[in-house]
């Protein structure tokens, strides 16, 4: 499980391979914001807080997302 956070936005990505999403989660607040889905394993997770992007890789694929 990959975690990443966006320290600008407060914002918390967590990996969940499970079920092939990722949880986005607002740190301050301490409550699901979002959930990205179309994944099939989501693993590493990277913010670019200059660019206001995330990459996701997918392990099973081996796709970078972004």
């Amino acid at each position: 499980m990959g975690v990443a956070v966006d320290v600008q936005s407060g914002l918390v990505y967590v990996a969940n391979s499970g079920n092939g999403t990722v949880s986005v989660v607002d740190g301050p607040k301490c409550r699901l914001a979002d959930t990205i889905t179309g994944l099939s394993r989501p693993g590493g997770l990277a913010v670019d807080e200059a660019a206001d992007r995330i990459y996701v890789t997918d392990t099973e694929t081996g796709i970078l997302a972004v």
